[in-house]
């Protein structure tokens, strides 16, 4: 009985659907594992036969004892760092028996899985890599950010400042008697220490420069946790004026950005679910308000002529035919209900 140096993992390497997979799982494990066609490498590992290899992968461990199937599977990623599959086979109640009863609905219909495989992912499946997408992704918020503080900035003195419509040194004032020492909790804000009409100038002076650090690239997780901070300040320190969906978005969203890293898979995740939740609440909002516009689809009958920013287009948009309407309801709720489902596929669905 042979023990190879290393894990060693046989497959049919005349099923493209095996060696498409096999593929990806070399990019997940390097080095740490063999892969071998079963064709020409049966006479090293006598104790694997060829009905063996022809059912299910076979993956040999150092000491010459051999695991298929989905336990095969799992024990290869295992060795390249993806340990968690491994633990739940191990570990959970059934998922033993679930996960190899899938393995021989997929072995049994390769054909079909392979189609279904090139339809998903293309010829290559391989680990995504967020290296290109954090670095442009970063610079966008960076640009986001200059503008939110640049909008705000020229507005600032009038909306919030000593003389302004709702000052923030009243307000924060009132907020610090009330709440005592708390309020540092409860509204976070630099303005709590300082609301003059200087401070926020320099907060809003210090977004603008930091913003455009952060889309140079200069020290981008530093400029990330200074940005949140101030964009956090000016919200609670502003009352109605920055009480929307775009001001809590941008703060969700540049707090989630400080952790991003090419490999923080779980920060992709989470930042998923938020794009998830924000499209999917946005049309089920729409039919829990039990307004009868959405459910009738009529809304875009009157919604042109009332939106608080109307374009240039609005007026012919407006004059539509009500069929018009009625269709683009319906493809704004398969937008806002299903197409965010496919965030969570795989990369042709994306």
């Amino acid at each position: 009985m042979a023990s190879p140096k290393k894990l060693t993992l046989l497959f049919d390497g005349d099923c493209r659907f095996c060696r498409t997979w096999i593929y990806a799982w070399q990019k997940r494990t390097g080095q740490t594992v063999e892969y071998r066609e079963y064709q020409s490498n049966l006479d090293r590992f006598p104790q694997v036969t060829k009905a063996d290899c022809q059912r299910s992968v076979q993956l040999i461990a150092l000491d010459g004892t051999v695991s298929s199937g989905a336990r095969a599977v799992f024990g290869a990623l295992a060795a390249g760092g993806r340990t968690r599959w491994l633990r739940l086979y191990q570990h959970l109640p059934g998922f033993a028996w679930l996960s190899e009863r899938a393995y021989r609905l997929i072995a049994a219909n390769r054909s079909s899985m392979l189609a279904l495989t090139l339809l998903a992912w293309g010829p290559v499946v391989q680990p995504a890599s967020y290296v290109f997408s954090s670095w442009l992704f970063i610079k966008i918020l960076g640009a986001i950010y200059l503008i939110a503080f640049a909008s705000f900035g020229v507005q600032a003195a009038g909306l919030i400042g000593s003389r302004g419509i709702l000052p923030a040194a009243q307000y924060l004032s009132q907020v610090k008697q009330t709440l005592g020492l708390s309020w540092l909790w409860n509204l976070p804000t630099v303005l709590g220490f300082n609301a003059s009409n200087g401070m926020i100038s320099a907060l809003i002076i210090t977004g603008l420069v930091t913003s455009l650090l952060l889309i140079a690239g200069v020290f981008p997780r530093l400029m990330l946790v200074v940005l949140f901070l101030l964009y956090l300040s000016l919200v609670n320190g502003s009352q109605d004026f920055l009480s929307f969906q775009w001001d809590i978005l941008l703060l969700e969203v540049g707090f989630l950005a400080i952790w991003i890293s090419p490999r923080s898979n779980l920060v992709v995740w989470l930042l998923w679910w938020l794009l998830f939740r924000l499209m999917f609440l946005s049309g089920a909002v729409k039919l829990l308000s039990g307004d009868a516009v959405w459910r009738n689809l009529t809304a875009l009958t009157y919604h042109y002529q009332t939106q608080p920013l109307p374009t240039m287009l609005a007026w012919f948009a407006h004059h539509l035919p009500l069929w018009w309407h009625k269709l683009s309801t319906i493809i704004m709720f398969v937008i806002e209900l299903g197409f965010p489902f496919l965030i969570f596929m795989p990369r042709h669905f994306k």
